[in-house]
Parts: structure tokens; C-alpha cells; sequence
């Protein structure tokens, strides 16, 4: 017979507020790593009986279940439902593990539902540009996801140039008025490449530091879409797009010139067991578990291969539990860095997109990046998506 609440725990559930408070309290004790943690505060159901609550109770349990995603073992777990009505313990109990379905594919229908997302894309334009390859792809992935799509352009005003008292070049209210409209109609060339309707296309600009204007934005968004060449070192017209990585907080994708499309097909996720790499895998898993193949790389030295297998294999199994297919690989250093080893697996697997942390940092106002990241921002061919 299941023991009431009041003999488990010691203490009588004795109204709404207390019978909720408890609900809530250990619904969400679970493990740290659950999906719903962070919303939550918790993960599965540690509570094995719940006697003694009105249908009615019974009803906002069962929703807490069902919008939390209950792992299958909670199946197995006796839920009972206790009719106020009935003063005989055990007697008129409800049975909820046959309403409450908790099938493998529907934990992951709803977590592709409730997280695996992507809800808003933003792409930074530069004013002057003509080449549609960064909004393109922009476009695919909002096309991909069904969603909306916001393009970012800004410039901010240089101060004149003075030399031995003579203004040699300086920013004249014409030239102001001018820059100005041409970041305005920027938008009508921008909602014309994208070809959506206009409810799901937004244009912002400002004037403002190009990256200082995105890095603000990029609040709203679940993504950033970047062209990857740099085009002048000109901070007032032009962004850093690996500075701009690892400003905004938020997963960047960064584009080649050639490239007009993102398929996310066939994804290479560049393995290193830090904070970055662990963000970069979960910012990109609306890509990899849409993807039909997902291959983990690690490049290591030659006296940590089994040390890396392991790691390799957790990522993969942590991705497949999400319902990712994936394969492992580990590499040993060569004398090619090991940016040219992960370019050249990705070109073996035909993948066009590569998932990696991006690793640097500011020093007396400079980005210093990393061997791998710098290496991946100057030669990778194909899409490159970044978390820092």
C-alpha cells in the first residue's frame, strides 16, 4: 500500500498553497543537467506516492508532469489521487500512470517543441554591401525554423582629422544626412533579399559603433548570422566578426563569401572539453538533432586518445539522448595545426557546417584569440558557427 504524504515526510499537507509548494518542491529535484533545470530549477520526479490530494489536484500534478517531461521510470511510480469525499485510506484512489504518457518520442517531440528552437535570427549588413551571402543564409535558417528574422546595420560618425590646425577631413551635416539614408534605404534591399512577409522581417539601425550597436541588439536573438571576412579594419563602418563572437553572448554564425545557403545537414562539432565547447554544443542543438549526421572530433596528444574516446563518446551519447544521430572520432596533434585537421574532417564527411567554442580574450584593449579559433576564422570553406 502507498504510505500518505503526511507519513513519508512528517507533516500533513493540509491546503492548496502547502500541497503546492510541496508538489513543486520535489518535482523539480532532479539532476542538474536536466533540460527543464534551468527553467525549473530541477529535474525529474524523485517522489514515489502522492496520496491524500483532490481530483482536482490531481489535475495541476498531472500538468506539472506532462509540461515537465517525467522520464520513464516516473511510469512505474504509484501517482494516486485521493477523493476527499472517501475517508477510507486507499480507497477511491485515481491511478495516473495510464494518463500520463511519458513514451521516449514524446519527451522528444516536446523538448524539440519547448527548447530546441530557434525563435528569432539576426544578421548584421554592412551599409555599403551588395553581396546577399550572410543574408541568405540568414534566410535559410529563419526558413528552416519557421521563424522571424531582424537585420542590424549601423555606422558610427569619425572624428575630424586635424593636423597643425587644419581640419584635413572632417563629417559635415550633409555627410551625416546622407549615411543616414542610406542605412534607411538599406532596409527596402534587405527585406527584398530575405522575400519574407513583412510581419517576420525587421530592420534596426543606428548610429552607433558597429559592434557596440550589435553587441546590444543581440539581447533579442537567438542567433547572429555574420559575414566571416573582415572587410577593413574601420570601426566606425565595419565589424570585427570574431570580436563580435566573443562580445555578444550569443551562438554566431559565421559565413563565406561563396557560400548562399546553410543546410546543416551533415554537422562536424570540434571537441574540447572546456565551458566553451559545452556552450557551443548546446547553442547549436536546433541544428544537430535536425541533422542526419553529427560528427564529434577531438584532437589530442597521443597519450590522452583514451581519456579523449571517453569524452567523445559522453558527447555523443548527451547528443543522442536528444534524439542527434552521431559518430566519434579522435585525433592525435600533427605537424598541420589542428584547425587544418578539422577543416580537412569536414570536408571528408561533406559537412557544411563546424560547431566550436571560440576561445579569446580582451588585453589592454586587443582581442587575443586562440591557435584553433584564429586558424578556423582565416580557412574554414564552409559555415562556421561559434560560442564563447
Amino acid at each position: 500500500m502507498a504510505r500518505p504524504v503526511a507519513a513519508k515526510y512528517g507533516s500533513c499537507i493540509s491546503s492548496w498553497t502547502q500541497k503546492c509548494n510541496f508538489l513543486i518542491d520535489n518535482r523539480f529535484s532532479g539532476p542538474p543537467n536536466h533540460p527543464r533545470h534551468s527553467a525549473f530549477g530541477g529535474g525529474h520526479c524523485s517522489m514515489r506516492t502522492v496520496v491524500g490530494m483532490s481530483v482536482a489536484d490531481v489535475a495541476l500534478f498531472s500538468a506539472f508532469a506532462m509540461v515537465g517531461d517525467l522520464s520513464s521510470s516516473f511510469a512505474e511510480q504509484h501517482v494516486l489521487a485521493k477523493d476527499p469525499c472517501d475517508r477510507t485510506r486507499g480507497q477511491g484512489a485515481v491511478d495516473l500512470r495510464q494518463s500520463i504518457d511519458v513514451s521516449d518520442e514524446r519527451k522528444r517531440r516536446s523538448m524539440e517543441g519547448y527548447l530546441m528552437t530557434v525563435t528569432t535570427v539576426m544578421v548584421y549588413v554592412d551599409a555599403s554591401q551588395q553581396a546577399e551571402a550572410q543574408v541568405r543564409v540568414a534566410r535559410s535558417i529563419a526558413s528552416k525554423f519557421d521563424t522571424s528574422i531582424v537585420g542590424i546595420s549601423a555606422f558610427a560618425v569619425e572624428p575630424d582629422l586635424v593636423a597643425e590646425g587644419v581640419i584635413i577631413q572632417e563629417t559635415t551635416p550633409e555627410d551625416l544626412k546622407r549615411m543616414k539614408t542610406a542605412l534607411a534605404d538599406k532596409e527596402q534591399w534587405f527585406r527584398d533579399v530575405i522575400d519574407f512577409p513583412k510581419e517576420k522581417v525587421e530592420w534596426r539601425w543606428n548610429v552607433e559603433y558597429p559592434a557596440m550597436f550589435l553587441t546590444n541588439e543581440a539581447r533579442s536573438a537567438d542567433l547572429v548570422v555574420l559575414k566571416r571576412k573582415q572587410e577593413k579594419i574601420n570601426p566606425y563602418h565595419f565589424i570585427d566578426p570574431a570580436e563580435a563572437v566573443l562580445r555578444m553572448g550569443r551562438p554566431t554564425i559565421l559565413v563565406p563569401e561563396h557560400v548562399h545557403e546553410l543546410h546543416a545537414d551533415r554537422i562536424v562539432v570540434g571537441w574540447k572539453d572546456t565551458r566553451e565547447a559545452r556552450l557551443a554544443v548546446h547553442d547549436a542543438l536546433p541544428l544537430l538533432i535536425r541533422a542526419s549526421e553529427v560528427t564529434i572530433i577531438e584532437i589530442c596528444t597521443s597519450g590522452e586518445q583514451d581519456l579523449s574516446e571517453r569524452r567523445v563518446r559522453d558527447v555523443a551519447r548527451y547528443l543522442q539522448s536528444h534524439g542527434a544521430t552521431c559518430q566519434t572520432h579522435v585525433r592525435v596533434h600533427m605537424a598541420e595545426s589542428d584547425a587544418h585537421q578539422l577543416i580537412r574532417l569536414a570536408k571528408e564527411q561533406d559537412a557544411d557546417l563546424i560547431v566550436t567554442g571560440a576561445y579569446g580574450h580582451s588585453r589592454l584593449g586587443e582581442w587575443i584569440f586562440g591557435g584553433m579559433t584564429r586558424g578556423l576564422l582565416d580557412q574554414t570553406p564552409c559555415c562556421l558557427m561559434m560560442s564563447h
